[in-house]
């Protein structure tokens, strides 16, 4: 008989701690993101519809949750070290750290997730799921937000990033 590997996944993990005290979660549609699809290309409209949905989580430190903080910090952190997760960015700024990874292939990205912590406030780790995502659809929507062609809707994600907190 063979043995049953139980390895962690993220999608577990979000769906475990979603309802846990201290925690919060929001699932947001990509549609509250980019504002102006109505006046792009169809072309580059159905390449936006690759990306489904975005989910949140977030532990932030309120006095009291330091030390589980730190533990479902490193659960998480143990987890992105699965070899299904692929590392693209770490970056520090001041006390915040940010790590970007991916599953799947480049060719056919499953989830692209994003990780960002401080020992003061707490973390937030973000998911962004889609359909037929790859690298280089990533970098032509970055590149088209960057050059005023689609429109991300940053106050709404401020509004929501307010509500987390």
């Amino acid at each position: 008989m063979m043995s049953c590997q139980k390895e962690e996944s993220l999608q577990k993990y979000y769906v475990d701690h979603q309802e846990e005290e201290n925690f919060m979660h929001l699932d947001i549609s990509t549609n509250m993101i980019f504002d102006n699809l109505g006046e792009i290309s169809e072309e580059k409209r159905e390449k936006l519809k690759s990306f489904k949905k975005i989910n949140v989580l977030t532990l932030p430190i309120n006095g009291e949750n330091a030390t589980q903080y730190q533990e479902e910090k490193e659960k998480v952190l143990s987890i992105l070290k699965q070899e299904k997760y692929k590392k693209l960015i770490g970056l520090k700024y001041e006390k915040a750290k940010f790590l970007l990874f991916y599953s799947g292939k480049p060719e056919a990205i499953k989830e692209i997730i994003v990780m960002t912590y401080t020992d003061e406030k707490g973390f937030t780790l973000v998911r962004l799921l889609g359909k037929n995502l790859n690298a280089d659809l990533l970098l032509e929507t970055i590149n088209s937000a960057k050059e005023g062609e689609i429109n991300l809707n940053l106050e709404a994600l401020e509004s929501i990033v307010d509500e987390l907190e």
